[in-house]
């Protein structure tokens, strides 16, 4: 299943976004479903549902992506292209107060 991720404000207003078209995602939210004491923030993105995350969750989303980047089962060009886009758009969200990076599942 494909993402739509976006930084959105809280007025809904779309600051920054990625679609993982690919479903590059997939497979490493498996891996954090079957090991979620691996992950802070990770296994409870839903694929099939939305999920918000506010300041507090994206800066231990951020360290979820450095632990997942160094599974090297896990990891593609495409997938360190993908959480180099994470971390640029996590960054982006915690610029302002009240930005919410948010994971639009099917």
């Amino acid at each position: 299943m494909p993402l739509s991720i976006k930084i959105e404000d809280f007025k809904e207003e779309v600051i920054a976004e990625h679609f993982d078209q690919k479903g590059l995602l997939n497979e490493v939210l498996n891996y954090c479903y079957k090991n979620p004491l691996q992950t802070r923030v990770f296994k409870y993105i839903d694929l099939y549902d939305d999920t918000v995350l506010n300041s507090l969750q994206i800066k231990d989303f951020i360290v979820d992506i450095e632990f997942l980047q160094n599974q090297s089962h896990l990891m593609s060009k495409e997938r360190i292209e993908l959480f180099s886009e994470l971390i640029k758009l996590s960054k982006i969200a915690l610029e302002e107060p009240h930005q919410y990076l948010i994971f639009y599942g099917d």
